[in-house]
């Protein structure tokens, strides 16, 4: 008679090979980052696995909480600062998605520059200073108001500010008003020759700013945002182009900017698929 006896392996060993038990906590984190605080109770090895996908997408809001559908953690901005202060820098260069709205300039200055590897960026009602870009040489996607970014470029004191916008390829006006705003959007434009998409939260119907966009040959996509359809979408100068892209917002643009952090499914990609189906002859 042959008897087995069960032993226990102490809680902080592997019961798999150790790569793979990475993974399956490294895809279980990813899947649901709401779970990583649970997952680094585990073991030590763990957290250290998973604790930098806790901070792979940051949403901080003064004035709105995010939806409350998502997935990922809700940080105020004490909060934020608070983690910044006690946590390692290595724990932010993971921060690929930064939402910051409403901060003040010093709390804004301060998230920034402790995640330099951001390569998406929404700024937004936050006054900071320029130079904090000069870090982000992985920027790539920049959700700013006209003014704002306006004032940054001017305010620019050295080529590596600059090369940050001008590695840009995807750049969303906020607040596109004023004929001063436009005649300068028109002078940079030309200047940031890896942009290949660009969003006005307004159709911005002023020739100059038309005839920019229209013969920049590195863009790929123009889109008005609205809040609801009108009929002038039609008779916009760009209308022929077939580049231009009128988008209907229906819900939140936080909504849509988790959305498009978590999944990819956001406004751009919207876009990008209608004019490749308008292309190929599917739609008009």
């Amino acid at each position: 008679m042959v008897s087995l006896q069960v032993v226990e392996a102490p809680r902080d060993e592997p019961g798999l090979p150790l790569e793979l038990e990475r993974i399956i906590f490294e895809i279980v984190a990813s899947s649901c980052p709401k779970f990583i605080p649970v997952l680094m109770l585990v073991a030590a090895r763990v957290r250290n696995w998973v604790e930098p996908l806790l901070y792979r997408v940051i949403y901080c809001s003064a004035s709105a909480a995010p939806p409350a559908t998502t997935k990922f953690p809700k940080l105020d901005s004490k909060k934020l600062l608070s983690i910044i202060e006690t946590k390692s820098p290595k724990i932010f260069h993971s921060v690929r998605y930064l939402f910051i709205e409403d901060l003040t300039e010093e709390d804004a200055n301060r998230v920034i520059g402790a995640c330099s590897n951001v390569y998406q960026l929404f700024e937004y009602y936050t006054p900071s200073h320029v130079d904090t870009f000069a870090a982000l040489h992985h920027l790539r996607r920049l959700t700013i108001g006209l003014r704002q970014f306006l004032n940054r470029w001017r305010r620019r004191d050295d080529w590596d500010v600059a090369h940050v916008f001008t590695q840009l390829t995807h750049i969303e006006f906020m607040n596109t008003d004023g004929n001063g705003d436009v005649l300068g959007l028109c002078s940079i434009l030309p200047l940031m020759s890896r942009l290949t998409h660009i969003s006005l939260n307004s159709f911005l119907n002023h020739i100059s700013v038309d005839d920019t966009m229209r013969e920049q040959k590195t863009l790929l996509c123009i889109i008005a945002l609205v809040p609801k359809w009108a009929a002038t979408a039609d008779t916009h100068p760009l209308a022929d182009d077939d580049r231009f892209v009128c988008v209907q917002q229906h819900g939140s643009y936080r909504t849509d900017w988790l959305r498009g952090a978590d999944t990819g499914e956001d406004y751009w990609a919207l876009a990008d698929e209608f004019i490749m189906a308008r292309r190929s002859g599917r739609v008009e």
